[in-house]
């Protein structure tokens, strides 16, 4: 592992790190991820409820919860992701390509949200990160319908024929709760992609 790491910060670069794990991904938006299964309106109905009943600060980091900006800020970008998630040409979902065990699909909107601190004792160390990955329930509905597409893909003709399988969670897994758990031991929640909007959307 030394020398990988090593070859990988050498000029040029050498070794395995130097090696894409996926040369191409899949972006997918939710509407498409749903189908008909009116998933995707369910999802942005529950985001624009939990912004108009309250409820939505809940989900905040503790030290949020009760502060009015924050909040605020919170609501406004809820509902920003709601429109972006109801529309089938802005992907909700990236997934690389790639041989071998796990699922290497994330989600490029979270709800969730966390924090990032200076280290009060030592301000030039490392700062202090609560991810707080999924601490929004909505990801998890994100992921079901996510799951549940990528399921489909390897069913097609085109990927039989190809000689792909579901390794993973396999044939038993089929509930919510069940695909849920799978979800979270196994998927990367958000890939720690930043979040944010431009001007354009």
């Amino acid at each position: 592992m030394a020398d990988a790491i090593a070859g990988f910060n050498e000029t040029p670069a050498r070794g395995p790190y130097t090696l894409a794990l996926g040369n191409s991904a899949l972006y997918l938006s939710l509407p498409h991820a749903s189908g008909t299964s009116g998933a995707a309106a369910a999802i942005v109905a529950k985001i624009r409820a939990m912004v108009s009943d309250g409820t939505a600060a809940s989900y905040l980091p503790p030290s949020y919860r009760n502060d009015p900006a924050m909040i605020a800020g919170y609501k406004s970008q809820l509902l920003a992701t709601a429109h972006l998630l109801a529309n089938p040409e802005a992907p909700s979902l990236e997934t690389p390509w790639a041989t071998g065990p796990g699922a290497w699909a994330f989600l490029l909107h979270p709800l969730s949200r966390g924090t990032v601190r200076l280290n009060l004792t030592d301000p030039l160390s490392q700062p202090a990160l609560d991810y707080r990955a999924g601490t929004n329930p909505l990801d998890f509905d994100q992921h079901l319908a996510h799951v549940r597409f990528l399921r489909k893909i390897i069913t097609t003709p085109t990927m039989r024929r190809l000689g792909a399988v579901e390794t993973a969670p396999g044939s038993s897994v089929q509930s919510d709760a069940q695909l849920i758990e799978f979800v979270k031991d196994s998927i990367i929640l958000s890939f720690q992609h930043p979040y944010g909007f431009s001007s354009s959307h």
